[in-house]
């Protein structure tokens, strides 16, 4: 949210000045137009319609690039869209199961999405919200037919950090919002140790492995999860 009003405040800064680029800047690409067209072409005088048309281009280009959104923004919203979709996935857990969001890594700038502490163990969280699906395919996940090993190694590293900050072994998830997971016929949803899920299918991929932790070792570890992690 925070990135979101300050690619707002971006937009509305200098106000005055960029109404008064927006406006005369086009006027003075129409009157270079015309001066340029009339020294190349002085039998056919100057063409009012095309600097118009360059004029217009000019002043609609400019107003896009002052007021309107980032691609890297608007990237981001979609990605805060996903994780919303995932926190309501994980609040369908069990009560014996505690959620932690956006945690930060020791040493590192980047963050885990979510951490969930529960009776079948720790789990990171990386959410991605993707128009397209991944399909996964022997040892292979890809998504319109680009690798996602980098989405592999970035889960890897967050379950990493988590396991040397709680001192155990933590299970990586990837959380597929949007199009969601595609498998071969006798493909499993995981690659190098990261499961692969749809955000429908998170609860149980978290829920369905075997009890490892009694609740006492839970409140202890989301104690510690607190402290070294956020």
């Amino acid at each position: 949210m925070r990135r979101s009003g300050l690619d707002r405040q971006r937009r509305h800064r200098r106000f005055g000045a960029k109404i008064a680029i927006v406006a005369g800047l086009p006027f003075l690409t129409f009157a270079l137009t015309l001066l340029v067209l009339n020294r190349l072409f002085p039998d056919y005088g100057p063409d009012k319609i095309t600097a118009f048309f360059l004029a217009s281009m000019v002043a609609i280009s400019l107003a896009r690039d002052l007021w309107g959104a980032r691609k890297s923004t608007e990237a981001w919203r979609k990605g805060a869209d996903g994780e919303v979709l995932t926190g309501r996935a994980l609040a369908k857990l069990p009560a014996a199961y505690v959620c932690l969001h956006d945690l930060g890594m020791p040493g590192s700038r980047a963050n885990i999405d979510h951490l969930v502490i529960g009776p079948t163990g720790v789990f990171t969280v990386e959410t991605k919200n993707f128009s397209s699906p991944v399909r996964i395919s022997g040892s292979k996940a890809t998504r319109s037919g680009r690798s996602m090993d980098s989405v592999v190694t970035q889960a890897r590293g967050q379950a990493k950090a988590a396991s040397a900050a709680l001192g155990l072994p933590v299970s990586p998830i990837v959380c597929l919002q949007g199009a969601g997971l595609s498998t071969g016929l006798f493909s499993r949803p995981s690659i190098k140790s990261v499961h692969f899920c749809a955000g429908n299918g998170l609860a149980t991929a978290i829920a369905s492995p075997k009890h490892q932790l009694t609740t006492d070792e839970v409140e202890r570890l989301v104690v510690l999860a607190k402290q070294v992690l956020e």
